[in-house]
């Protein structure tokens, strides 16, 4: 039979850097036995006026990464009037087959910065949007399993 879990849920304040790789991580530990992933559901708030800069991927315990989201997506920020990513599901099959338990990271990277204006314009103000003055933060996650028993 298909198994829900609840929603696991992780506040935080996480600050993701301008322009860095390492981005900003959160790690939630999941303690659930004896299940076999089918679906993984992603709830995020992130605050960040320029959502479009926002690279979000998923690691699982066994190592194995999925990017939830790219940069450049079109999505609006705050500094236009959108919600960027407050309470925003997002989901990925990939892994599919692994376990649950153990410690899963969400990465978020900003991948825009001073000089990126050329990248992102939008049609509808016909301007570029300014940077982001302050880092943006991971204010929280929550994370649900869609899977099956193990046999």
């Amino acid at each position: 039979p298909q198994i829900v879990t609840e929603w696991s849920a992780k506040e935080t304040h996480v600050e993701i850097p301008d322009i860095d790789l390492k981005g900003g991580k959160s790690v939630q530990e999941v303690e659930f036995d004896d299940m076999v992933i089918e679906n993984v559901q992603v709830l995020v708030t992130i605050d960040h006026p320029r959502a479009t800069d926002l690279a979000i991927e998923l690691i699982s315990p066994e190592g194995t990464r999925s990017i939830l989201m790219t940069p450049r997506n079109g999505m609006y920020g705050q500094a236009f009037g959108g919600d960027g990513y407050v309470n925003k599901l997002l989901t990925s099959s990939n892994f599919y087959g692994e376990e649950v338990e153990g410690d899963w990271t969400l990465k978020v990277i900003d991948t825009g910065g001073e000089g990126d204006g050329a990248f992102i314009w939008y049609p509808v103000t016909s301007i570029y949007p300014a940077n982001n003055i302050n880092p943006g933060i991971i204010k929280s996650w929550s994370l649900r399993f869609i899977g099956h028993e193990e046999d």
